[in-house]
């Protein structure tokens, strides 16, 4: 298991490289520059010159990049040219947002795919099968932006029952804290639940047709034993690989729905990167969300040996 673990961390390392070659040349693909954004409408020629000079801006790109590596490599992530504010420290302002956004969004989807998704491979074929496929289709067609404003427009505006956006952490109301996420971790985590439904089914529908499910059938055994212990476990495999996968992708799909209901979280660190022509600040939430995917799918693949003892490293 171990050689396995350092094996992956040495598999990372090229992965994360093409990650920040990534971060840093397609940021500069943004129309316009850190310096122009910064001076607005005081922008003059020679000011812009002085500053590129300063921020080491007029250096050819590949020599900017190296500079750069080199300062990640030393555990320095840069300062913010727009804000003053060091970008890991940033960073780590917004996370907890994030975290808990996709979390939250992460469980609603779980709790909502697994069950259906089980009862529907069990009564494959007939009209709940038919409506949890249908609603797994809904799920995927419906756009995220879409959902988040309507959910605000019928259950914040019209109803009042959640609030239409904003954010208290949960160290000063808990209640507040889960009650102000709930419609952005809603609408989050429909297409997440959406794609987990769809592979629950499919995995259950291949293992249901396995004759250990027949003989354990036949022995007696409550449906709920041997749906639970012995289907769902055997088909827990696909399900978590995709749900490693998801859980990266939330991350970066954060960004429009934390724009929707104006939550300070990573994504809406990024846009107002973007706006900014931040540079340093883009790189590196670009740099630690693909880092933090690559650890998902790092502990995913340790889960598979607890999960199936038959696999081996």
């Amino acid at each position: 298991m171990w050689r396995y673990t350092l094996k992956r961390l040495g598999m990372a390392v090229p992965v994360l490289f093409g990650i920040s070659i990534i971060a840093f040349f397609s940021v500069r693909w943004v129309p316009g520059d850190t310096i122009t954004a910064m001076l607005g409408a005081q922008y003059t020629e020679e000011q812009a010159e002085r500053l590129r000079e300063q921020y080491g801006l007029d250096q050819p790109v590949v020599v900017q990049y190296g500079r750069w590596l080199s300062q990640i490599l030393r555990g320095d992530w840069g300062t913010s040219v727009y804000t003053r504010q060091p970008v890991i420290e940033a960073i780590a302002e917004r996370l907890p947002v994030t975290l808990q956004l996709v979390a939250m969004s992460l469980a609603m989807a779980i709790a909502l795919a697994l069950p259906l998704g089980v009862w529907a491979a069990v009564r494959r074929r007939g009209p709940v099968d038919a409506s949890v496929t249908v609603l797994g289709l809904l799920g995927l067609s419906v756009p995220g932006f879409w959902l988040g404003t309507l959910l605000i427009l019928g259950l914040s505006l019209q109803l009042g029952w959640f609030p239409s956006g904003g954010f208290i952490r949960w160290s000063v109301d808990p209640w507040a804290n889960l009650h102000h996420l709930f419609l952005p971790a809603l609408t989050l985590g429909g297409a997440v639940a959406a794609v987990l439904l769809r592979m629950t089914r499919a995995a259950m529908l291949d293992v249901l047709d396995e004759e250990y499910i027949d003989l354990a059938r036949a022995k007696g055994l409550s449906p709920r034993r041997w749906i639970i212990r012995h289907a769902l476990r055997n088909a827990l495999i696909p399900i978590i690989t995709v749900t490693g996968i998801q859980a990266g992708y939330l991350l970066g799909g954060s960004v429009v729905i934390e724009q929707i209901f104006s939550l300070p979280g990573i994504g809406m660190l990024s846009l107002q990167a973007i706006n900014n022509r931040d540079y340093l600040l883009l790189q590196g939430v670009i740099l630690f969300i693909g880092t933090t995917f690559v650890v998902i799918n790092l502990v995913i693949d340790l889960i598979y040996t607890w999960l199936d003892p038959r696999i081996t490293y």
